[in-house]
């Protein structure tokens, strides 16, 4: 029903204005190892796999011990046109309902001027680098538009959002120059008309710190918390307010997850006994001492990230916020005396039950109303929808043509 009501408003549209970017979430890009010919992610062979020559863990530089990309190259996106595949939803619902025509995955300069594109990035990496990625991505459709003025609109989902976002606050400039920050906001919006952010982490994610002590599962891949802890993408997207812990008494525990001394006070991810004792035991990668101070500056580095969004948003932007409210998301995580955690209101025990107003407020099961909000809920558009859900809503869809119709 809802794509007949798109069908039918679509009378009332005008043709495209602007070329459009889709960015879509964590873990989406498919990632494929150019010295083996093979994808590591995405594919459903990489999926079933559990060895590679190549993994999906980050290498530290020896020299500065910071997390450096591999060899590993974004492209394409999971799932050929499952509800996880965010960018070729949206696109088809563009190209069917708005009239916009789709360039393939080759570099836009590549091929014949489309009206909608769609941005591969490494999701592990973080969103100041692929900020960098879509500054040069956007300059390629200006190419293949011969028109080196040219606006795009931005759409980004989770992840994605949080990178566009980072992208116009400080644009290609570094987190160490803050004299740059304000020239690199400015040639930024100089390049984007209409931003849309749908359910990304203004305020960050208590997911991001699930995924960091407790490992995840995609069928037979697992990305253990050694991995994990030193994605720049997940460190940039912890909870703002970093003391989300509580006991089983509802009391708020004495930690900062910004404070490198918390986690190594309660042996959290990387500093859990099993996990040091894992990384000792493997052949090959990192050392344990380098993996910790890898995550140290990690950390850091992550931190003067999340200091320097707090800029505005500069003028001359359009910008829609969409965000859900319906499902009970996690805003603060129970660490229980035996060191477990309850992530989720199903992990919660009949004791345990009166702690869910502290523990959980609406959201869409992974972002919070307030965070995917920045704490303007009335400034939102706002469905009832889970987190992945929003790419199959014909409301949300509406919303986001609507958007892109402003002048």
């Amino acid at each position: 029903m809802g794509g007949e009501y798109l069908a039918q408003s679509a009378e009332f549209l005008q043709p495209p204005i602007r070329p459009v970017i889709i960015l879509s979430g964590f873990g989406h890009a498919k990632l494929f190892d150019p010295r083996t010919g093979r994808f590591v992610w995405g594919t459903l062979h990489a999926t079933l796999q559990t060895r590679f020559a190549d993994n999906l863990d980050l290498s530290i530089d020896p020299d500065t011990m910071q997390v450096q990309p591999d060899r590993l190259v974004p492209r394409g996106f999971v799932g050929f046109r499952s509800p996880l595949n965010f960018a070729w939803r949206l696109g088809h619902a563009l190209e069917k309902y708005a009239g916009y025509s789709m360039a393939t995955l080759e570099p836009p300069d590549q091929q014949p001027p489309r009206m909608l594109y769609r941005f591969a990035y490494d999701w592990r990496l973080g969103a100041l680098h692929n900020a960098r990625k879509l500054d040069a991505f956007i300059d390629s459709v200006r190419r293949a538009h011969a028109n080196p003025s040219l606006q795009v609109d931005l759409v980004g989902h989770s992840l994605g959002g949080f990178i566009a976002l980072t992208y116009l606050k400080l644009g290609t400039a570094s987190i160490d120059a803050p004299s740059t920050w304000e020239q690199g906001s400015t040639t930024a919006a100089s390049k984007v008309r209409t931003l849309i952010v749908m359910a990304a982490p203004q305020q960050g994610a208590a997911d991001a710190f699930r995924v960091m002590v407790r490992s995840e599962r995609f069928v037979m891949r697992v990305l253990p918390p050694e991995w994990n802890a030193v994605f720049p993408a997940l460190t940039e997207m912890l909870p703002t307010d970093g003391r989300i812990l509580i006991d089983e008494n509802g009391r708020a525990i004495d930690a900062d997850l910004w404070d490198i001394r918390s986690w190594q006070r309660l042996q959290l991810s990387i500093f859990s006994p099993q996990i040091r004792q894992r990384v000792e035991s493997r052949k090959g990668g990192p050392r344990y001492e380098d993996l910790t101070t890898a995550f140290e500056k990690e950390l850091t580095n992550a931190y003067r990230l999340r200091q320097a969004l707090r800029r505005a948003l500069p003028s001359g932007v359009n910008v829609t916020t969409i965000a859900s409210d319906c499902i009970p998301t996690t805003r603060r995580i129970l660490r229980r005396n035996d060191g477990s955690y309850a992530f989720y209101q199903v992990e919660l025990a009949a004791a345990e039950q009166h702690l869910s107003p502290i523990l959980f407020e609406p959201g869409d099961g992974s972002v919070t109303l307030t965070s995917a909000s920045a704490g303007k809920p009335e400034s939102s558009t706002v469905f009832c929808e889970g987190h992945q859900g929003m790419v199959l809503q014909p409301n949300v869809h509406r919303a986001i043509i609507r958007a892109l119709q402003a002048r």
